[in-house]
């Protein structure tokens, strides 16, 4: 393998780390499942339809903890997914938790839990699809 695509394969597995960090960590689609109060079929549905955040990690994906309430998904998220044009996981699960000028400074997830549910809509739909 070339030096500069090993590199970028190890600051790409860095930031992978970094973001699940800042997400709280991942769940398995067992522990989400019963969270959710849902069944394991209907979780990956959701993640199939893309209105929930699920990132592949080892042999199956993860779900960050940073979306889910004690006993639901952030309110709106699901919404907020689904009208967002970035397609690949790990873009939306960053998008979701850094800080956004267009939204004074709070992170998507935050405004979504702050209840600024339409401004964060409209700024995740001006997202460039990729």
């Amino acid at each position: 393998m070339v030096p500069e695509t090993q590199e970028l394969i190890a600051a790409s597995e860095r930031r992978k780390r970094e973001l699940i960090e800042m997400a709280g960590r991942l769940y398995t689609l067992p522990e989400v499942a019963p969270h959710l109060n849902i069944s394991e079929q209907l979780v990956d549905e959701r993640r199939e339809a893309g209105t929930i955040i699920a990132v592949k990690s080892g042999e199956g994906y993860g779900y960050p903890a940073c979306q889910f309430g004690p006993d639901e998904i952030v309110p709106s998220l699901a919404e907020a997914l689904a009208d967002m044009p970035l397609r690949d996981d790990w873009m939306r699960l960053e998008w979701r938790l850094v800080p956004d000028d267009a939204l004074d400074g709070l992170s998507p997830l935050e405004a979504l839990r702050a209840g600024h549910i339409e401004d964060e809509i409209v700024v995740a739909r001006g997202q460039s699809a990729k």
